[in-house]
């Protein structure tokens, strides 16, 4: 890999003499302060290097992989505060894990680790996740496709959406009901499984409405829409934050799962009817 330019970091890292530090919290400015796994991997599984066009910061990230774990990872970055922060804080928290772990980490997670970032520097987190995105794909090991099916509940111009607990990734993010799919389980078995521990309803499962995938950082997931017309027994919220009937109309007004975005735009648009 070419040499970063300088500075970058290979060491304990001063503060910058500009650097109003007070806008940063206590796990920030440790890691700032106290970087560790920074350097050169010998014989690393994966070498990469990302960068932010906009603001200039760079990060370098190297894994090496033993038995289905990351046994080593260090970086070399150049920055701000937080692109350094994140960077450190990113290698601590997938060194040990398992691929399938270290790939099912959110963002979220990250910045919940660091204690919150300043939403002038929350390129930072998007940066560090991108360089292990990279990184997974250097590996050369595949990616895991995860199947997923989620219903689009309607009452006359009304659909139902479901909001995400604080504590689940992707936390108070909208989407639609439903779940992964077992091993051996029919698409159509999982969903009204997943709508009956969510709901508690037995729903008649309608039509395929329509398919897709859709890359997070570190996993894939191939998404199944269908829809239910009609359900048994009285529906309640078991594990959501919160659930609503809103109108078709309405759903761009809503924060949901990226996943999801262009399907919100045919629905509300009138592309895709069902």
């Amino acid at each position: 890999m070419p040499a970063l330019p300088s500075p970058w970091v290979d060491r304990q890292t001063p503060f910058p003499s500009h650097c109003n530090f007070t806008m940063y919290s206590r796990q920030v400015l440790n890691q700032f302060q106290n970087t560790r796994h920074v350097g050169d991997l010998s014989n690393a599984d994966a070498y990469v290097r990302v960068d932010n066009p906009a603001c200039g910061d760079i990060l370098q990230l190297a894994i090496k992989v033993a038995q289905g774990r990351i046994a080593e990872a260090k970086f070399r970055a150049r920055g701000c505060v937080a692109a350094i922060a994140c960077a450190a804080q990113l290698v601590e928290m997938i060194v040990g894990k398992t691929l399938e772990d270290a790939r099912g980490l959110q963002r979220e997670a990250l910045v919940e680790a660091l204690g919150g970032l300043p939403d002038t520097s929350m390129h930072a987190s998007h940066l560090a996740m991108d360089a292990l995105t990279a990184a997974f794909k250097a590996t050369g090991v595949p990616i895991p496709m995860i199947q997923v099916v989620a219903a689009l509940i309607v009452r006359a111009d009304q659909i139902l959406i479901c909001q995400r607990t604080e504590h689940q990734t992707m936390p108070l993010k909208w989407e639609f009901p439903g779940g992964k799919v077992e091993a051996g389980e029919q698409p159509n078995h999982a969903l009204r499984r997943e709508l009956d521990e969510e709901l508690g309803i037995t729903a008649t499962i309608g039509k395929e409405v329509t398919r897709l995938q859709h890359h997070y950082p570190g996993k894939a997931v191939d998404l199944r829409f269908f829809v239910v017309p009609e359900w048994q027994g009285e529906m309640r919220n078991r594990i959501f934050h919160d659930i609503r009937w809103i109108l078709r109309t309405e759903l761009p007004n809503y924060e949901f799962l990226e996943a999801d975005q262009k399907l919100i735009q045919d629905i509300a648009g009138g592309k895709l009817r069902f």
